[in-house]
């Protein structure tokens, strides 16, 4: 069974206590932790693991900006950290990156012993529903040259791109899903339960499926060389044509969505 999100804060919260104590390079510094990962999200199960990251204010040394994920053990738990400069993540967050976004949405502070993060993570992060539609138009938009990309791959016969790019056409459309929902894109391992809960997504799991179920067409290559015959390019397309039809219900221009002409050139390359 599962914990409780406070459960695994406060578990969180001893976890990286206990790890700060013991390094005193980082128990010298400004800083709070907040917890990351599965754990904070509708999608933690008993498989979930403590991901923190950890926010340098005003903290000197490059190390603030690498960015890797390091491996500790504490408090009897393994866990991961990595080390955030604020104003970095501020920037991120500016710039509608996908990730920054996921950890301001779900992320819980479990570590702010000097009052430096907690009160304006919890004041709410807005972003405001053009830029959600702009950026689930910029998903349909590389959907689209994955489109193209998979026609020519089907020409050619070159199976492992075919499945490549059946499967990042699948990636935009949940991705899309959930754009229009207005909330962050999660990463892939959770994508798909994020966009099955939602309206678009809920249109989409029937092709999904079946684009699973159809998986050994590509032994065939999808039955034919001719993207307009092939079983597969088709179930391509009713994803696209489905995800055209959110954009547009959504407002979005979708003829300016669609891949710029040159574009599909590109993709022979």
């Amino acid at each position: 069974m599962s914990l409780r999100v406070d459960d695994w804060v406060e578990e969180g919260r001893r976890t990286i206590e206990a790890f700060i104590e013991r390094n005193a390079a980082l128990a010298a510094e400004p800083l709070a932790v907040v917890l990351g990962g599965s754990a904070v999200t509708p999608y933690a199960d008993a498989f979930s693991g403590l991901d923190f990251f950890v926010f340098g204010f005003g903290a000197q040394g490059e190390r603030w900006k690498d960015g890797r994920v390091h491996r500790a053990r504490a408090a009897g738990r393994r866990f991961h950290y990595r080390l955030c400069d604020w104003e970095a993540f501020e920037r991120q967050l500016a710039e509608l990156d996908d990730d920054a976004l996921y950890l301001r949405r779900f992320g819980r502070v479990c570590y702010d012993p000097h009052g430096l993060l907690r009160d304006r993570w919890e004041r709410p992060h807005v972003v405001p529903p053009e830029a959600w539609l702009r950026k689930a138009e910029e998903r349909f938009h590389e959907l689209r040259r994955r489109q193209a990309s998979l026609a020519w791959a089907i020409r050619r016969g070159q199976a492992f791109l075919v499945c490549d790019n059946l499967l990042q056409i699948l990636t935009h459309a949940l991705a899309v899903a959930v754009l229009l929902d207005r909330d962050p894109v999660p990463p892939r391992k959770w994508l798909m339960q994020a966009a099955f809960r939602t309206p678009a997504g809920r249109r989409l799991r029937p092709l999904a499926l079946e684009l699973f179920e159809r998986m050994g067409d590509l032994v065939s290559l999808g039955g034919a060389l001719q993207p307009r015959q092939n079983r597969l390019y088709g179930l391509a397309q009713d994803i696209q044509e489905t995800v055209a039809q959110a954009l547009a219900a959504a407002g979005a221009d979708v003829a300016l969505a669609a891949v710029p002409a040159g574009e599909e050139e590109e993709e022979r390359l």
